[in-house]
């Protein structure tokens, strides 16, 4: 959160000089096709109106795309992971200290969807015929790409980075008080986005200390040594890995965030075999995560 001696401009400034906006455009090709006259047809059969249906058909079969799909989904959580939300339209902040882990964790994900996308182009040509014979009178051969360079071309994952806007870069030839008054009104936004990306950490340690208490309080061993309410160690590593880069999120360099990072890091991220073994340790943690989860409501 922006520090209370800390005008609007120089926040503007300072934020173009430590952050940045990324997007990601993704082109992916699902396999799917909507089929009106099979609609039809069915609601026929059913002497129904043909416009209360929609049918789609899965031009391949079963777990054809899941390899793609997967290095799709590994390129998103590692863009969410490193940014702040912007606004609604696709774009994130990126914080200038995380630039570099950022571009390498999206260049890993982009091979992996090229190798996977290659594999895929490989056996394209197999599938979309396994894929019409499953279809049976259903299938139109007009629904698929007709080699496999056409259906490589349907899969796309760019990066692209943009400056973050400042007030200084509104230069439009308009009288004085006009233009300080758009400029004031683009400080304005702003650092009303800045302020609402920056809750986007805290809501996700929110929910992840949520769920390490709710799992260490569950957690215990019967009179026959058999465990109750089992955790995995992703119980520790999900808060971990939020609070290790939120110093670096901390685009406004507010101390708080880092004191709350430090308090996180040296009180929750405790070894899962110590707590599991450990019934004092456990109570101890679940105490000191259910005091910062309280703490946690004033950042978010």
């Amino acid at each position: 959160m922006p520090k209370k001696n800390q005008s609007r401009q120089e926040l503007s400034g300072s934020l173009s000089e430590r952050a940045m906006l990324v997007r990601r455009e993704t082109h992916y090709w699902h396999a799917n096709k909507m089929d009106k006259n099979g609609a039809a047809e069915f609601a026929r059969s059913k002497s129904a109106d043909p416009g209360q249906f929609r049918l789609a058909k899965s031009l391949l079969p079963k777990n054809s795309l899941t390899a793609i799909a997967a290095a799709y989904a590994r390129g998103r959580q590692s863009h969410m992971h490193y940014t702040l939300p912007w606004r609604d339209d696709g774009y994130r902040i990126l914080s200038a200290r995380l630039y570099i882990d950022y571009m390498r964790a999206q260049q890993e994900a982009k091979e992996d969807i090229a190798k996977a996308v290659d594999a895929f182009a490989d056996r394209y040509m197999e599938l979309r015929e396994e894929g019409i014979r499953l279809l049976g009178d259903a299938a139109n051969h007009e629904d698929y790409p007709a080699s496999r360079e056409e259906v490589r071309n349907r899969y796309q994952y760019i990066v692209r980075v943009y400056p973050l806007p400042t007030a200084q870069d509104f230069r439009v030839g308009l009288q004085q008080s006009d233009a300080d008054m758009i400029r004031k009104e683009i400080e304005h936004d702003v650092q009303e986005a800045v302020t609402e990306g920056l809750r986007d950490p805290f809501r996700r340690l929110h929910e992840a200390i949520g769920h390490m208490i709710e799992r260490l309080n569950a957690y215990g061993v019967d009179s026959n040594g058999k465990v109750q309410g089992a955790f995995r160690d992703s119980l520790v590593g999900n808060i971990e890995q939020v609070v290790s880069i939120l110093p670096d999120l901390n685009i406004v360099g507010d101390p708080k965030m880092d004191e709350m990072a430090k308090r996180i890091r040296e009180t929750l991220v405790v070894s899962p075999t110590v707590l599991r073994d450990d019934e004092g340790i456990r109570k101890q943690t679940s105490q000191e995560a259910s005091d910062i989860l309280a703490k946690l409501e004033g950042f978010i």
